[in-house]
């Protein structure tokens, strides 16, 4: 920054004719007189003394008037009033915080022209009007993740200014989101240049209202004829055994007569399609609406909105409302998840413990919510199959040929399959229980497992195992249960029978299996809605997994993935697991619920901070300038100190 001399109180420099009054003094002021007088030895001496000092005596005349002259001349600045001023900062600089959320998007009549349009052209106006008068622009794109488009640009650089806020609205790369925008983060932004320039204008252009503005200026950019009619959200839950969806609609700056309609496929066994068609009234003084449609007959003859269904399965849900409204993004929805993937057991033993089919049996009521699982029991008269299941279980009696795609368990076996990769030792028996320990390694199978309860009275030793087995329990230093999850397979060995031992009947034997399940067949979704800006959190039972949807095309090769979505619309995920059937999932994106209020009012918004401190750019000198008329003073008094003592 610059600095500058200033003072106060200019009248104050005619304390400067003190100067001419001194001299006056001075030249009035009576000199010693010439005196002759007797000669003695003494005066002659004094005399002779005093010459040496003539030179000593000049010198401290000149300092004398020098320190008078100086202290008049100070008393004269004390009465001006010095001070050193900064050089001000522009006042004409403008802060554009430009809206960038979905509310944006929003439009009116057959022009296609939305609000993030206005907006652009309206700061584009701004940025010539604030330029030719000498000022300067920063400009930041308020999405979910703020930016300066430019910071303080002056009219130097006003053509690229202007370049860059026409690429805003360039209809290839178009920069208003599908999402809601962090506009505390743009106002914090704002501050960096407020850093700068404390009396910076800060401008927020956006479609919606405040109550309380604070030291930002809203330029309101939407239309009075605008409105918008919704579907804000949409989720099916199982009730009693059938699924109820729920729908929320509502309309905001007009109220209408919605053409609602919902087509759900796939229903049921018969993969039948249900339609149904309503027509809802949404009123802004109802506020938000709700469609139910379940299977409760009590609520259907008693509750207002609620439709009478019998759905107990289906594929996805197809939900629109007919409305030529503002913004379109929420006029359609999509359901998914009422089909859960399908997982195959089979359970082979020669002796079938009860204990075993009870684990399986609550795996399938833990697990529904992302499987639908059936178990196959196999029975000593009958031969297992290798292929076809997503978990084999063998007990006892082992298969020759270990599956190949699937999960394959393996207990008390008495021979080791083709393709298995580890060996059996001898048998041990003891008289009494048998506690086991852990393995060296945690490993996420056995996550909620009390090992020290788990015992043994038999078991059969695995002298040797392939370097992609983990050991997992242990007597003493032998391993008695392995796993691997690799390329070469998945597959957990426990060498013990499970009648020799108490793990079927502790609560460990039905969390080690549903450990197994999450870890070797991870449900790809667990969610099948989310809102634009989210983050979907996927695995996969295949090596890779591919995604597509709107402007997205990703493989993944490594799970757990995450896909952070910023475009509503359906997603496909593809997955081929080791089984070679080819498995197909969607779910579906949507725009936040808080921006189809086109009309929302908003009771604050965030102010930045400014550091008041940057306004006190003056520095007083009155305080230096008395110093030195005291150290001016002070050496006065040490000349004249020689005068006279």
């Amino acid at each position: 920054r610059d600095y500058g001399m200033s003072w106060l109180t200019p009248l104050g420099f005619l304390g400067l004719i003190g100067l001419i009054v001194w001299l006056i003094i001075y030249l009035i002021k009576p000199n010693y007189q010439k005196k002759i007088i007797s000669t003695t030895y003494v005066w002659r001496r004094s005399l002779k003394y005093r010459k040496k000092r003539i030179p000593i005596n000049k010198l401290r005349n000149i300092l004398l008037i020098i320190c008078q002259i100086l202290t008049i001349c100070g008393l004269s600045l004390v009465l001006v009033q010095p001070f050193i001023e900064k050089e001000k900062p522009e006042d004409n600089e403008k802060i554009v915080i430009l809206d960038a959320s979905a509310d944006m998007l929003a439009t009116v009549g057959s022009s296609g022209q939305t609000r993030f349009d206005r907006a652009v052209a309206q700061i584009q106006a701004l940025v010539d009007e604030t330029m030719e008068a000498g000022g300067r622009v920063s400009v930041i794109l308020a999405d979910n993740a703020p930016r300066f488009i430019t910071q303080r640009a002056n009219a130097d650089t006003r053509e690229q200014v202007q370049t860059d806020l026409l690429s805003l609205v360039d209809a290839a790369n178009y920069q208003c989101t599908y999402g809601s925008a962090n506009i505390d983060e743009a106002i914090r932004l704002s501050e960096e240049v407020l850093t700068e320039n404390p009396h910076a204008e800060i401008l927020l252009f956006s479609g919606i209202s405040y109550t309380d503005c604070g030291k930002v200026t809203v330029v309101d950019v939407s239309d009075i004829g605008e409105w918008n009619a919704a579907i804000l959200q949409a989720e099916a839950d199982v009730v009693e055994n059938y699924y109820e969806f729920r729908i929320d609609l509502a309309c905001y700056g007009r109220d209408a007569s919605l053409d609602f309609s919902m087509e759900v496929y796939g229903v049921n066994e018969a993969k039948e399609t249900y339609h149904f068609q309503e027509n809802v009234l949404c009123t802004q003084e109802m506020g938000t609406v709700t469609l139910t449609f379940g299977n409760d007959a009590e609520r259907a003859t008693s509750e207002q909105n609620y439709i009478l269904t019998d759905i107990y399965s289906y594929d996805y849900a197809y939900i629109s409302i007919g409305q030529d409204d503002s913004l379109p993004y929420d006029n359609t929805l999509y359901i998914y998840g009422g089909t859960k993937p399908e997982l195959k057991i089979q359970y082979a033993s020669v002796l079938p413990n009860l204990f075993v089919n009870g684990a399986l049996m609550g795996l399938r009521d833990a697990f529904s919510e992302f499987w639908e699982i059936t178990v196959k029991t196999v029975g000593e008269r009958e031969t297992p199959m290798l292929e076809g299941y997503d978990v084999y279980i063998f007990e006892h009696v082992m298969p020759e040929i270990l599956p190949k795609d699937g999960l394959v368990l393996l207990f008390n076996p008495d021979i080791v399959p083709e393709g298995a990769d580890f060996y059996l030792g001898m048998t041990y028996n003891g008289m009494q229980e048998l506690f086991l320990t852990p393995g060296e390694e945690p490993s996420p199978l056995m996550n909620g497992v009390d090992v020290s309860a788990i015992s043994v009275t038999s078991f059969k030793e695995i002298t040797m195992y392939d370097g992609g087995y983990v050991p997992l329990l242990y007597y003493e230093d032998k391993p008695i249960m392995i796993a691997r999850n690799d390329d070469a397979g998945k597959i957990v060995v426990m060498s013990f029978n499970l009648h020799m031992s108490n793990l079927a009947v502790l609560k460990e034997f039905p969390i080690m299996l549903a450990n197994m399940l999450e870890l070797y067949i991870p449900p790809t979704l667990t969610e099948y809605m989310f809102e634009v800006h989210e983050t979907v959190n996927m695995n996969a039972r295949a090596p890779e997994l591919s995604v597509k949807g709107p402007g997205v095309s990703m493989e993944f090769v490594e799970f757990p993935a995450q896909l952070y979505v910023t475009m509503p619309g359906v997603y496909t995920l593809t997955q081929t697991p080791i089984s070679g059937n080819p498995v197909v999932e969607d779910f579906y994106v949507k725009i936040p619920a808080a921006e189809s209020n086109v009309k929302a009012v908003v009771d604050a918004l965030p102010n930045p901070y400014t550091d008041m401190a940057i306004e006190a750019t003056d520095i007083d000198l009155v305080v230096y300038v008395a110093m030195a008329i005291i150290a001016l003073l002070f050496c006065e008094w040490l000349l004249q100190l020689k005068e006279y003592f």
